[in-house]
Order: C-alpha cells, then sequence, then structure tokens
C-alpha cells in the first residue's frame, strides 16, 4: 500500500471531506508521455466526453437528462505540459444530501454513462475539427498570443521539450481521425495512470465509486533544468497596431528546487502585482507600456516579461527591465514591496479551500511534480524567504531571448 502522502493522496486518491459546498466535486486526472498524435486525439475527445453518449447521443436529450439531476456536470479538458498530456475529467453534481428523490447512485449511474459510454458521431467530427482550427487562429491572430508563440517555436529550436507549448497545429489537426480518438479514449481507460480527488460532503457510495478510478501508473513532469544560450534580440513585423515585446531568462529553479519559494516570490516583486518594481517603473513613472508582467514556468524554469508597446520605446523598456532585475539582485528595494507580495501569495494559498478547482489544482499540480509538502508547509517556504535569498536568486537569471512582434500598422499611444 502507498504511504499517506502530506497533502492527502494515497493510492492515487485524495480525499476532501468537507460540509463546506453543496456539490460533490470529482476529478479524474490522466498524465500521458506527450506525443502530438495522441495530444491532438484527445484533445478532440473533449468535445466529446460528457457531450454525448449512447443513451444521450444529441444535445437536446443531454440537456434533459442534466436538468433532470439538477445541472450535473462532466467534463473533460486536455493541455499538454513539459513532457506530459494532462487529460482532465470533472464531474461535479449537487449533494443529493440537498435534493428530493434524488440519490448518489443516480449521479454516479449518468457518469457511467457519459464516460464509458461515449457516442462517437462522426458527423460531428469535420465540426469539431473546424472549431479547433478557429481557435487556434483566433488565439494566433493576438498580438500576445502570437508573439509568445513564434518565441516557443525559437526557443524550441535550442531546447525540444520546449515545443510541446507550440499551438499552430492547424494542419496536424486534418490528419487526426475518428480511430485515433477512439484509440486515444481506450488509452486512457486502460492505461491505469488514473489519479483522483473527491472533494465535498460525499457519501460511502461516491467514496468507493472514486476508488474504484484510481490507477497504479504516475508518469511525473521532467524538471531537469534547460540549457539555452542567449540568442540576443529578434524582431518580426505583423499586420497589426500593437507592438508586443517579450524577454525570456533562464533559471535552474523548478518545483522541485530547495529556493522555489525564493523564485516564486522575486517573481510576483518583479512583476506580478501593481506594487512590482516593473509595473511601477515602466508603467506608472515613465507610462511606457499599458501593462507589464512577470511570468514564471515553474515547471520549465522559464521566466517571460511580457508587454505591449511602441516599437520605439522597445530599447528604453528593454533597459528598464535589467534595472529591475539588478535591483532585486543588489536589495535596493523597500522591504514592503517584499512583505506586500509574501501577503498577497499566503492569502492566495489560504483561500485555496474556497475554491475546489483551485484546490484540486494545486494538489495535483504537486502530484506530478513528485514532491510532497502540505499547504501548511508551502506557507512557511514562503515566509521564510529573504531578501538575500531572492538576491541569490535573481543572481542566476539568464537573459535567452528578447523578442519584439513589431506591428506594421501606424501605431496608437498605449
Amino acid at each position: 500500500m502507498e504511504k499517506k502522502r502530506k497533502d492527502g493522496y494515497v493510492d492515487g486518491i485524495c480525499l476532501l471531506k468537507t460540509a463546506k459546498y453543496k456539490t460533490v466535486e470529482l476529478y479524474i486526472d490522466y498524465a500521458l508521455p506527450y506525443d502530438l498524435k495522441t495530444y491532438l486525439s484527445l484533445c478532440l475527445l473533449d468535445n466529446y466526453l460528457g457531450e454525448y453518449s449512447k443513451s444521450y447521443p444529441d444535445k437536446q436529450s443531454m440537456y434533459r437528462a442534466r436538468d433532470s439531476l439538477y445541472g450535473v456536470y462532466l467534463s473533460s479538458e486536455t493541455r499538454a505540459n513539459v513532457n506530459l498530456i494532462e487529460t482532465g475529467i470533472h464531474f461535479s453534481f449537487v449533494n443529493p444530501r440537498f435534493l428530493k428523490d434524488i440519490a448518489s447512485e443516480d449521479m454516479l449511474e449518468y457518469f457511467r454513462e457519459c464516460f464509458y459510454n461515449v457516442f462517437f458521431d462522426p458527423s460531428l467530427l469535420d465540426e469539431f475539427k473546424r472549431n479547433y482550427k478557429d481557435c487556434i487562429r483566433r488565439r494566433l491572430d493576438r498580438p500576445d498570443k502570437a508573439a509568445f508563440n513564434r518565441v516557443v517555436q525559437i526557443l524550441s529550436k535550442e531546447e525540444e521539450r520546449i515545443a510541446i507549448r507550440d499551438i499552430d497545429h492547424i494542419e496536424e489537426i486534418d490528419t487526426i481521425t475518428l480511430e485515433d480518438i477512439k484509440k486515444a479514449y481506450e488509452r486512457l481507460l486502460s492505461d491505469f495512470s488514473a489519479d483522483v480527488t473527491l472533494i465535498g460532503d460525499y457519501d460511502r457510495e461516491t467514496e468507493d465509486f472514486a476508488r474504484k478510478l484510481c490507477g497504479n501508473r504516475r508518469y511525473l513532469l521532467d524538471n531537469d533544468p534547460y540549457v539555452i544560450r542567449d540568442l540576443g534580440e529578434i524582431v518580426e513585423e505583423k499586420d497589426v497596431s500593437q507592438s508586443v515585446l517579450n524577454i525570456i531568462y533562464a533559471t535552474p529553479y523548478s518545483r522541485r528546487s530547495p529556493d522555489f519559494y525564493a523564485f516564486t516570490l522575486g517573481n510576483v516583486l518583479l512583476g506580478g502585482v501593481a506594487t512590482s518594481l516593473l509595473f511601477e517603473e515602466v508603467r506608472e513613472k515613465r507610462s511606457l507600456c499599458y501593462y507589464i508582467n512577470a511570468l514564471d514556468y515553474k515547471n520549465e524554469g522559464l521566466v517571460r516579461i511580457c508587454t505591449a508597446i511602441n516599437s520605439d520605446d522597445k530599447d528604453e523598456v528593454v533597459s528598464e527591465t535589467e534595472k529591475q532585475i539588478k535591483r532585486l539582485v543588489d536589495k535596493d528595494y523597500d522591504t514592503m514591496k517584499l512583505e506586500l507580495a509574501r501577503k498577497l501569495l499566503i492569502d492566495s494559498l489560504q483561500s485555496m479551500i474556497d475554491d475546489p478547482s483551485y484546490c484540486h489544482d494545486y494538489l495535483y499540480g504537486g502530484l506530478l511534480n513528485g514532491i510532497d509538502i502540505s499547504a501548511e508547509e508551502y506557507e512557511q517556504g514562503l515566509l521564510s524567504v529573504t531578501m538575500d535569498d531572492i538576491s541569490r536568486v535573481f543572481h542566476n537569471y539568464s537573459h535567452v531571448l528578447t523578442y519584439l512582434l513589431k506591428g506594421n500598422k501606424d501605431e496608437q499611444d498605449i
């Protein structure tokens, strides 16, 4: 038997018994080694799972079934993450304790029907593919998304693991067949890699049901540091009026690193809140942008500074960004800023129990990273961070790319 973890998982299941909610939330998470064909097949499967079953083969019959069970909800979402494909199944229903003439078995029977008896209507596949491709095109039409996708494509030539974040798979989507989707679905059911989280005031019947869904195999995220040479500056043009700047740094830090807390807190201090150094210096004092954020990718150890600017201001924004990083290294800032950033993160952590989805994401994220800490230990980790710790962390930031997506239309004031 697997030893119980501090976060509550044991034998592939985490049970969080609480009367805080009137719903019962069941999360079933699959993590599989990444390959593009399986990933795209599972993304298309998301359109079928929870939407069409053999007993409810069209939207009208499915809606009637949901309404009869007071809005029972089953959805599937697939994403790519470092070296894994993650498919998450979310099943939510009103606790039968609050309903008349509805039992847990009625809710669980609905799940069995929708999850195990998916109706793969071939006439819908072209529509699903078209919607998927249109979604990608809409995202790439946004300058910020297009810029980030180009950054991913450029960096993936240096580190192939980054390519998993590339979203431009329009041509590959057309190659996926209904048989590919069915095979991916069967793989989910037979791979025995599911981890389960059950949250709410559930009964014994629901708990027993959830336990039977667990797998006995787990794939972990690859947290080995990325080694990327400095690629300097790249400028590309796009037919938009606003330019987007991305500055990328590589670091040796990940979710498993001892300095993870300083890494996380330091990036909030740099550009995660309205009191951050970048926001105050670049946006508020110099009016060089409308927004500016420092986003950390905790599994890859990458940090991305992203902002929308007038392209003529690019050099000044880059220079100011470098100055703010140096301030963190030199400990040249008010300690009050550090305490505000710390309070924000701790308040967010403490409010986790108010949101089942946030709670699940936190717990499952730790599981995928192969770490075992409680929320209390996480909070203590944040409380222990000093200015010296942040200085040491930022000393190890290495610039790898400055990328400007330059709008070639007349730019308006930001």
